[in-house]
């Protein structure tokens, strides 16, 4: 059995502020990641699939974007814990090649 769902429940609810009023929702969240990390190889149903994950973003709506006194986000402190690197942004290539701001005569597109 692959935990990779509800590890992933684990650290987000670790890294939220929820209430007590929150915990019924926390539950069937994790309820529902067992039974997803429990399907193998064949992944879960189709139901499985959207109840799972319009639970997983109601619970994520309950969390608003906390922000700690060093100015970083819940979405930093959990990438920080996985050790995953930020994303970048991704430079446009153009079908000419060459600098983008550059004329088309220069870019070899004329």
């Amino acid at each position: 059995m692959d935990d990779t769902h509800i590890a992933a429940v684990e650290a987000a609810v670790g890294a939220a502020r929820l209430t007590p009023a929150d915990e019924p929702l926390v539950a069937l969240v994790r309820c529902l990641a067992r039974q997803v990390d429990g399907t193998g190889a064949e992944g879960p149903g189709t139901r499985l699939a959207s109840t799972y994950l319009v639970a997983l973003r109601t619970l994520m709506a309950r969390c608003p974007p906390s922000i700690d006194g060093e100015g970083t986000t819940t979405l930093a402190r959990l990438r920080a814990e996985r050790q995953r690197p930020k994303p970048t942004m991704k430079r446009a290539v153009t079908r000419g090649g060459g600098d983008p701001g550059a004329e088309p005569e220069e870019r070899g597109l004329a």
